[in-house]
Order: C-alpha cells, then sequence, then structure tokens
C-alpha cells in the first residue's frame, strides 16, 4: 500500500495577504539575521559543500546534508525558482599527514581508486534516497572538472594572487585584502591554524592550489606546472561559480568548514573573479553522541544507514530538524526513542485524517485552525528556518483537531483540509513517507472479537485481548466510528 504522502495530490495552499514573506538567515559572515535578497527576484542559486567519497556517508554529515534538504525543499515551496548545486569530492582531499584519504579507502577495500570513488559516490546517491533527502539539481564531480580549476589557478598567477614553487602553486593571502572576513579573524591568527606544509611558501598561511603528484600516484593530470591534482579548496570555488554565476545567493556546509575550506574559497573566488563570491553564508552545527563529538578514536561514528536501519529513516530525519540547525544535537538512545514516537504520532494523525468516518456538520473553527497553522508554520521557516517553532504549529494543530474528533464536532470537509495541510508541509519536512502494512488475518480477528466483547460489554475480557495485542505489538483505538489499529513497537 502506497503512504498517502505519495497517494495525495500535493496541494500549495494559498499564502494569506497578511503573512510576512520575507525570509530571515543567520549569515555567518556578519553573525547577523538578516532579510534574505535573492540576486535574482523569484530565484535562488545555492551551493553546499557534498561529501568526499573515500567512506560510507556518517550522520554527521547527513545532518547538513538534512538542513539543506529542507531548505531547498522551502524555498521551492515557497514558489522559488531554486538551482542547488552540490559537489562530490572525488579527488584532492588529503588528511593532515599528507595522505589521501580516497587513496587510502581504495587501498583498504582492494579496489582500484576510480573503481572505488564510483562505488562510493554510488552509495552516497543510495543513502540521500533512502533519507528522502532530494538529489540536487547538479552533483558535479571535482575529477571532471580539473581543466576548470587549472584555468582559475592560472587566473589567480596572472593577477598575483599565487605563485609557484617547486611543482606546487600557493595562494598568497598577504595579496587578498580581505582574507579572514567569514571567520571574522585576522590573517595573522588564521596563519598559526594552518596546519598543511608543502613545499617551500612565502607565509605559513599560504595554502597550495596544486599539488605535484608522484610517479606512482594514481590520481593525476597535466598542468602548466606538471603532473599533478588540485587542492581541496579550488575545486569548490571553480564548480560553484561554473554553475551558478556570481554572487552565489547561498552556500552552505558544516560549521568545520568556515576555515580554512570556505574561507579559502572566497580568496579563490573573489581574486579571480574580481566578484563578490556569497552573499548568505549558512553553517550547521556538530552532531553530538552521547554528548561526545563523533570520531573514530573513541568508536562512535554510526553511518547513515546504520543509523537509518537501527532507528528508523523518519525517527532519524524528524530527529535532525526537531532541533534549531544552529545548536549543538546530542543523539542518545532516549532522543531518539522520542523522535520515533512523535513521528509515529505525526503519521498516525495523518492516516487518520483519511480513515476516520465522520457526519458531523463543518466546524469553521477546524478551518481557522488550519489557517493559523500554515501561517505560524511559515512565520517559523521564514525566521531562520526555524523548524522546532514550525513543529510546534502542527502540533498545535492535532491536539486542536484531536479534541475536537473526540467531541464529534468535525465533517470530511475538514478532515480533508487537515490532511491537505498535514500533506503540504510534510514537501518542506519530509517525514511522513511511509507504507501502512496490511493487518495480519490472527491480529484482525482479536480486534473484531475485542469489539464484540465491547458491544457486550464484557471490558474485562476486552481489556485482556487488548493486552494481547500490545504483546503482538498493535495498538488499537476506540472511536464513536469504531476501532483503528497501528504499530507501537
Amino acid at each position: 500500500m502506497r503512504s498517502p504522502a505519495e497517494r495525495q495530490t500535493w496541494v500549495r495552499l494559498p499564502v494569506p495577504a497578511h503573512v510576512d514573506l520575507m525570509i530571515k538567515i543567520t549569515n555567518t559572515a556578519t553573525g547577523k539575521k538578516e532579510d534574505f535578497k535573492p540576486r535574482e527576484e523569484g530565484h535562488v542559486y545555492m551551493y553546499v559543500c557534498g561529501p568526499t567519497v573515500y567512506g560510507p556517508m556518517h550522520i554527521g554529515n547527513v545532518r547538513t546534508f538534512v538542513t539543506f534538504d529542507v531548505i531547498y525543499r522551502y524555498f521551492k515551496w515557497k514558489g522559488f525558482d531554486v538551482k542547488y548545486v552540490q559537489n562530490i569530492t572525488d579527488v584532492g582531499h588529503l588528511t593532515d599527514v599528507g595522505q589521501d584519504k580516497i587513496i587510502n579507502g581504495a587501498k583498504k577495500m582492494g579496489m582500484g581508486v576510480f573503481e572505488f570513488v564510483d562505488l562510493m559516490t554510488k552509495n552516497y546517491f543510495e543513502d540521500l534516497k533512502l533519507l528522502n533527502i532530494e538529489k540536487p539539481d547538479v552533483s558535479p564531480r571535482a575529477s571532471e572538472h580539473v581543466p576548470d580549476m587549472i584555468g582559475v589557478i592560472k587566473k589567480l598567477i596572472e593577477k598575483g594572487y599565487a605563485y609557484e614553487s617547486n611543482g606546487y602553486v600557493y595562494y598568497d593571502i598577504s595579496k587578498f585584502d580581505n582574507y579572514g572576513k567569514l571567520s571574522r579573524q585576522n590573517p595573522e591568527y588564521l596563519e598559526k591554524q594552518r596546519k598543511d606544509s608543502h613545499g617551500d611558501k612565502k607565509h605559513e598561511g599560504d595554502f597550495v592550489l596544486w599539488f605535484p603528484a608522484p610517479d606512482d600516484y594514481p590520481m593525476k593530470w597535466d598542468s602548466p606546472w606538471g603532473k599533478g591534482f588540485p587542492g581541496w579548496h579550488i575545486e569548490c570555488s571553480t564548480m560553484s561559480s561554473k554553475y551558478l554565476g556570481f554572487p552565489l545567493d547561498i552556500h552552505g556546509g558544516g560549521k568545520d568548514l568556515i576555515f580554512p575550506h570556505h574561507e579559502d574559497e572566497i580568496a579563490q573566488a573573489e581574486g579571480a573573479s574580481g566578484k563578490k563570491f556569497c552573499n548568505h553564508w549558512i553553517h550547521t552545527e556538530f552532531i553530538l553522541i552521547n554528548n561526545e563529538k563523533m570520531s573514530k578514536s573513541l568508536g562512535n561514528v554510526i553511518t547513515a544507514r546504520d543509523a537509518a536501519k537501527k532507528y528508523g529513516k523518519n525517527a532519524l530525519r524528524y530527529f535532525l530538524i526537531s532541533s534549531n540547525y544552529r545548536n549543538e544535537i546530542n543523539l542518545t538512545e532516549e532522543s531518539i526513542e522520542c523522535a520515533k514516537k512523535t513521528v509515529e504520532r505525526l503519521i498516525d494523525f495523518v492516516d487518520k485524517m483519511k480513515e476516520l468516518k465522520v457526519n458531523s456538520e463543518y466546524n469553521q473553527q477546524i478551518k481557522e485552525g488550519v489557517e493559523r497553522a500554515k501561517n505560524k508554520f511559515e512565520e517559523s521557516m521564514d525566521d531562520d528556518f526555524n523548524t522546532p517553532m514550525a513543529l510546534a504549529a502542527v502540533f498545535d494543530l492535532m491536539n486542536d483537531v484531536n479534541k475536537a474528533i473526540d467531541e464529534n464536532k468535525v465533517s470530511k470537509e475538514n478532515l480533508t483540509e487537515v490532511y491537505d495541510f498535514m500533506i503540504d508541509i510534510d514537501r518542506v519536512l519530509g517525514v511522513l513517507q511511509h507504507e501502512k502494512e496490511e493487518l495480519p488475518r490472527d491480529i484482525l480477528e482479536l480486534i473484531v472479537k475485542r469489539e464484540t466483547l465491547r458491544k457486550l460489554a464484557n471490558f474485562d475480557a476486552a481489556d485482556e485481548i487488548r493486552k494481547q495485542l500490545t504483546d503482538k505489538g498493535y495498538g488499537v483505538e476506540d472511536g464513536p466510528n469504531g476501532p483503528r489499529w497501528k504499530k507501537v513497537k
């Protein structure tokens, strides 16, 4: 059986005239909440740093990708024409000790490096689908854009921002006046944070645009500076500007990318083009596991696929959007179990709107409640994508509707309006997709038997059957139109 979200045609509810349509975004570059002003009216050009495909996606990555999936969905829900680009880093991502993460990953699996990145990229897109994350409009692979990167590096050398040294090409941060403006740190401080030490630099903080490759290195390209490969930072600034132009409306990623990655992107893109790179920067906070940061040394890294299998994709997604993206979020058994129960409550409510048989008169208050919820949902999302407040508006409506159902003050038309609203906002939230399984014959027989006993006023025997159903993982909800069942574990 297909889920309600799949069966029903999405309905875009009308926007009341009094609702403020201005979206506000907390801009990392200024630290302030600002009005979102796209470079072209009605359009959004958004770039988000994608995965480095050296291994399976973990839930730290997932938080960022789910956050920007909600943002992408919300802009489209508002009626914007969105072009969303998210790269695939499949070359040039080095560890602090100069080893390539992708080559190391391929060696561990006994695979050729290009075969390995193809497999990891395929797995990444499968994980996106698994978690109901919409595929970006463009997913450029770094390895397919090396000639573009070489062209940008040439421009930087010509303009005096970069220099070659022993096969390396470096960006000279002393030449870029505003280096450090994103992280709001002075260049002298940032120089001390630079951990790489390749070749001969002019300054400690200069970073690599092009690496020379050893003879046995499997990923290398011809360039004016010899055979080699691009640095990680030049990849994103090149591909984002290639597909989205200047300036980007939004550039995003995890908080850990502010420095050096995004700081370096700005220097490269603006140095080469002479244009502003991006208007609004958005960064997600970290996810903790039982109050600790994820790390291989602690053995608490959880892959996206394992998390979805263990907790359920809807529960995991709901957990990730139930907190503000700018706040740390702590994954514990208690917090994910709470998310699981909450999303089950949401799904059960949506199913109930389709299954209930009612014959009461139309309730104007329900319609007004839907309008209030829609307004509050939109106002909350307009306020820096405040998903916790948006969800609160939904639960307020659910409580009011459930009360009206208990009082037999809701019509079929009311239920349809509520259902359409829930399916409409799930275009943004993406947590209601599910398949309602067929009821096993033995469970159906118990439910029918219990209902017969209730009608005979044999409530003790009916309660005993309820306990049996609970033990088998099924709950029964009694109502004026007969019993409804749902899975409870």
